[in-house]
């Protein structure tokens, strides 16, 4: 059955408050807008089949149509406003953790830099070698700013 028919029988088969319309609207609108959203349906036509059964269940009582009409924008707009702020929420957590794990990811890959320089620079004390270890700072200040570089081009901001 879909969400058109359920609501139109719920008016049918149940006496009127305005408490029970709002949470039937309010739980029918949020579980398609979910579904909507997990599947890709269009969010247009979920929104549209649910008026079209507030629209017609307030055929069928008549008395309390406009009533129900008017309080339907406002729990559309509330139940989408709160799908939003969970969305986005979520998805400033997820790119919070990303951000950390990227600092980590930076700062472990400048330690394999500084790790591998000293190993050369010992390397080269140890065999007398002036030219490589002349050499080896301006190795070691490149590979630290290509690692900052790369980071950059993924539009790494360390806020």
């Amino acid at each position: 059955m879909s969400d058109k028919d359920d609501i139109k029988k719920y008016i049918e088969n149940n006496p009127y408050s305005q408490k029970s319309m709002t949470a039937l609207i309010e739980e029918c609108y949020r579980e398609a807008l979910y579904e909507s959203k997990k599947t890709g349906q269009s969010v247009e036509s979920m929104t549209y089949e649910i008026l079209e059964g507030v629209g017609e269940g307030s055929l069928l009582k008549p008395e309390y149509a406009e009533e129900v009409l008017e309080n339907i924008l406002n729990i559309i707009s509330a139940t989408l406003e709160e799908s939003a702020q969970e969305s986005i929420y979520r998805k400033k957590r997820k790119l919070y953790w990303a951000k950390m794990q990227l600092s980590e990811t930076i700062e472990t890959e400048q330690s394999y830099v500084k790790e591998a320089i000293e190993a050369c620079r010992e390397y080269a004390k140890e065999k007398s070698l002036k030219t490589l270890e002349e050499q080896l700072h301006q190795y070691e200040s490149k590979l630290s700013r290509n690692i900052y570089i790369l980071a950059e081009k993924i539009k790494y901001n360390a806020e």
